[in-house]
């Protein structure tokens, strides 16, 4: 996972928000139910990082902690490198979102890798 990269991030961060990352897209796509051993830390984020709909997350993302945002640009990352099946008008609605969290995620962390990786992706069709 490309968070596991992010060496400017603290070591924790980067544990719990692999898992989170992990375990989020298997609630979200899956079935599958977290199995016990996941952490609370772990369990807190996925509930922060989990929305309703892509409508409610672009309305309530900004008002959840600078961690959140910063896993939340790893996962439509994540979903643009995976988002062939897209129309053109859902594309561009992503990477719109993508350039805030972008913006976001930079002011409060630095110029990570993701953030770089997240521009060269998010390009409007």
């Amino acid at each position: 996972m490309t968070i596991m990269t992010e060496t400017a991030l603290d070591e924790a961060l980067r544990l719990n928000g692999y898992q989170a990352l992990m375990w989020h897209d298997a609630l979200e796509d899956t079935n599958a139910e977290l199995p016990p051993r996941v952490s609370d830390d772990v369990r807190t984020l996925i509930k922060a990082m989990t929305f309703s709909s892509f409508t409610d997350e672009k309305a309530h993302i900004f008002a959840r902690p600078a961690t959140v945002r910063l896993l939340k640009l790893f996962d439509k990352t994540s979903n643009l490198l995976d988002g062939s099946h897209l129309s053109s008008t859902k594309w561009n609605d992503y990477v719109q979102f993508t350039h805030l969290l972008i913006a976001d995620v930079e002011a409060q962390f630095g110029n990570l890798n993701i953030v770089k990786i997240a521009r060269a992706i998010a390009i409007c069709k």
